[in-house]
């Protein structure tokens, strides 16, 4: 549900950035044909007088049009600016929003017996849902307690570091 409202909030506030997206493809697709027939008139020429000549042509033609090449890429880079993070924070939760470190998560897999991905790579998303399950159950501060060694290889105190991700989403 809150990945939906996300969305639906996410397409509102950029509907201003599609519609001008749109507009600018209009336009650009009102002027193709006169585009089409500056380039036609200097088909077969390559010398550079004449390409700078076209170019002159064509931009005075875009200019007079009020069509802009860069308006279309706008809305898609503010777009990507907002999706790339977003995604890494959808498939790293434990990560990103629970604040774990790949060392303290490798050492709750030794824990809990779970398997990991190998070091340096970014912890599996089916990890974290087993993770997730181990840390679900009853008795799971009990199993990090009588592991012995509660420190990860960071020095970062386990138990500690589980009960501040708890904490952060709202308790068992």
């Amino acid at each position: 549900v809150a990945l939906i409202l996300f969305a639906l909030v996410f397409q509102i506030v950029l509907l201003p950035l599609g519609i001008k997206q749109q507009k600018n493809m209009i336009k650009q697709a009102s002027i193709r044909p006169l585009e089409m027939a500056i380039r036609k008139k200097y088909a077969g020429r390559n010398d550079q007088v004449t390409m700078r000549k076209m170019q002159n042509e064509l931009l005075e033609l875009q200019q007079k049009n009020g069509f802009s090449p860069m308006a279309g890429c706008l809305p898609m880079l503010v777009q990507m600016i907002i999706i790339f993070p977003l995604y890494w924070i959808v498939i790293r939760p434990l990560q990103y929003c629970g604040g774990l470190t790949y060392s303290t998560c490798y050492r709750l897999a030794q824990i809990f017996g779970l398997e990991f991905s190998t070091k340096g790579q970014p912890v599996s998303t089916s990890f974290q849902v087993d993770l997730a399950t181990k840390l679900s159950q009853d008795g799971w501060r009990e199993t990090i307690l009588n592991s012995g060694n509660l420190l990860d290889s960071d020095g970062t105190n386990v138990l500690e570091a589980v009960e501040n991700m708890m904490a952060r989403f709202g308790g068992d």
